[in-house]
């Protein structure tokens, strides 16, 4: 298993390689627009609200459930003000990880942050009782702040590991179709292989069937689309896509927490201003405590974020 990630990992940097001297097979704006930003780290502001997104923690020994830990402790000492977390799947690596599930609990505790919402990665899914037990029961549910919609979807089997179902799919497109008022952000483990992502052409990357997400958002806008599963360095420049034909739809990997021979505990942060048709994305190296200046960029929401101040809801299906 070792020696096949790690030739995948190869294979991606190389592919990444020769994107950048090949035509493209989707047509991609990779950085809508790049921004440098000066003394942002410690926003406490009314009127922004701060998204941590991150994936991929699944430490595979106990040794490694430090990463996230340091990511927490940078978190709490240097970036103030996140309003809620996201978990964008693979919080545990094996078929029994009841302890690690018990363990992430504790060790998200520790953090200021108030709400926290997950969903399942392929991983997860090798002990979906236990993760239905202690993270969330639902495999897709809705949450609602100020006009953003947060829409998340969990893998939900092990075999395709990147399947979602055609139920969840369905209702993924009725709150897309009837929620155009609003700023819709996907969360998904896996690719959609029309992204352009890093790594797309590889099956395995994506989720099945990505041909039925990709007709809607041809038609109706959502505005960002999260996801993780391929693990991938702070140097790659192609976690974030912007394909032409799917209405300014942005695409953002942002794993991942667990450190490896080629990638440092990484994750995003996303700061949305009131009255702001634009967010800033940032990428963090948890491990230098510091942002990486050349990963930052500036998306299109289509509409201004509107923000009461109040937390995130469950909404009803």
């Amino acid at each position: 298993m070792a020696k096949r990630a790690k030739f995948t990992t190869i294979s991606l940097i190389l592919l990444q390689i020769f994107q950048t001297t090949s035509i493209q097979a989707v047509p991609i704006s990779v950085t809508p627009h790049t921004l440098y930003l000066q003394n942002f780290s410690n926003i406490k502001d009314k009127n922004i609200l701060i998204l941590w997104a991150l994936s991929d923690i699944q430490p595979k020994t106990f040794f490694q459930r430090w990463h996230f830990e340091k990511a927490i402790e940078d978190i709490n000492k240097n970036v103030k003000g996140i309003g809620l977390a996201i978990v964008a799947g693979d919080i545990a690596h094996h078929r029994e990880s009841e302890d690690d599930f018990r363990w992430y609990i504790s060790a998200k505790a520790k953090s200021y942050i108030p709400h926290w919402f997950e969903i399942a990665g392929n991983h997860d899914m090798k002990d979906e009782m236990n993760y239905r037990k202690y993270i969330r029961k639902k495999l897709h549910y809705a949450v609602s702040i100020g006009n953003l919609l947060l829409l998340f979807m969990s893998d939900e089997d092990r075999f395709p590991a990147q399947k979602i179902s055609d139920e969840t799919f369905r209702w993924w497109e009725n709150k897309v179709v009837h929620n155009q008022h609003r700023i819709i952000i996907t969360i998904t483990h896996a690719y959609l292989k029309q992204s352009g992502l890093l790594g797309y052409p590889i099956p395995s990357r994506n989720i099945t069937d990505s041909e039925r997400f990709a007709a809607v958002l041809e038609k109706h806008r959502v505005a960002l689309w999260i996801c993780g599963h391929t693990h991938l360095p702070g140097l790659i420049w192609r976690r974030y896509t912007s394909p032409h034909r799917y209405r300014n739809t942005t695409f953002i990997n942002v794993s991942a927490i667990r450190k490896s021979w080629y990638n440092d505990i990484e994750s995003n942060l996303i700061y949305f201003t009131k009255g702001e048709s634009t967010a800033i994305i940032r990428r963090r190296n948890h491990e230098k405590e510091k942002f990486i200046p050349t990963r930052e960029i500036k998306i299109p929401l289509g509409i201004p974020f509107v923000w009461d101040g109040l937390p995130p809801k469950l909404e009803n299906d």
